[in-house]
């Protein structure tokens, strides 16, 4: 069973925003070639769900369960972004055993709780806050509460906005001198989104502590390899290096199954045309 997670920039949407790079039929073409059982969306798409995309992944076999982030208004400018949903897709093959339903982190955005009863897992599809750490911390607390009262194995799938403090890319960030200097340079450029300071919050790592060293979880990558790049939909003309870890699978798995986890088959895509790679796992 091939399990996958990709943040794709809303791109199963078509907007008026000019863009050389992935179409919502791209993204299909591409989840047919990942080819996963299970696969969550964050930024799915905006307003509503292309037609195409919904007759394309229908023929290729896939259940869609589409979930609006429902984002608490805390003032920001979401513009065409405003009815962002999540998305899990599955197999039609496993539908008598799949029940997927709608969870609320912090009371701030949705996320999507999957429970495959054949398998005894559970999947959660997340998409923590990209601004505030505070908020990605209580988000990470009720995702830990909620994951707390299942027995099944669990996997954690998503954009968490959030590096492992251990990783030495966020220990390199988290350098006073580090720090100041990326933050001038950010007042220099004039970066009004404030980039370069959420980023610099992203590496603090306390978000993510709260479900690996609190809550029990791991990471399936232990090497922490970066799976975004600043090759973002308005910054097309940047490169596609990998830069950050902040996509995750994240599990708990019981001693009697742990085996189940493939390890070795633990997967970082090419650039298939977000700013952000799918990864996906194989459990036997």
């Amino acid at each position: 069973m091939k399990i996958a997670s990709w943040n794709i920039e809303s791109r199963l949407s078509r907007y008026k925003m000019k863009t050389k790079r992935a179409q919502p039929e791209d993204i299909v073409r591409a989840i047919s070639f990942i080819n996963p059982d299970i696969m969550f969306f964050p930024e799915a798409f905006s307003n509503k769900l292309d037609n195409k995309v919904k007759e394309s992944l229908d023929e290729l076999g896939y259940i869609l369960v589409p979930v609006p982030y429902n984002h608490k208004d805390d003032g920001r400018f979401w513009g065409e972004f405003k009815n962002l949903h999540l998305l899990m897709i599955y197999k039609k093959e496993f539908k008598k055993d799949i029940r997927v339903t709608t969870i609320r982190l912090a009371d701030f955005r949705n996320a999507i709780e999957l429970v495959d009863k054949k398998n005894n897992l559970v999947v959660y599809g997340v998409h923590l806050d990209d601004r505030l750490e505070k908020v990605r911390i209580e988000m990470a607390k009720d995702l830990k509460r909620i994951s707390s009262k299942r027995k099944e194995d669990i996997l954690i799938l998503g954009d968490y906005n959030a590096m492992h403090k251990e990783d030495w890319k966020s220990k390199v960030l988290r350098n006073s001198f580090v720090r100041k200097s990326l933050l001038a340079l950010g007042r220099v450029i004039a970066d009004k989104e404030r980039i370069i300071a959420r980023t610099l919050d992203m590496a603090l790592g306390t978000a993510l502590e709260v479900l690996t060293k609190d809550g029990g979880f791991k990471d399936i990558d232990q090497k922490m390899r970066p799976t975004t790049t600043l090759k973002m939909r308005d910054r097309e003309f940047l490169p596609s290096f990998r830069l950050t870890q902040i996509d995750h699978i994240l599990y708990k798995f019981n001693k009697k199954s742990i085996k189940r986890i493939g390890f070795k088959s633990y997967k970082i895509y090419q650039d298939l045309g977000s700013d952000h790679r799918a990864i996906s796992i194989n459990l036997k």
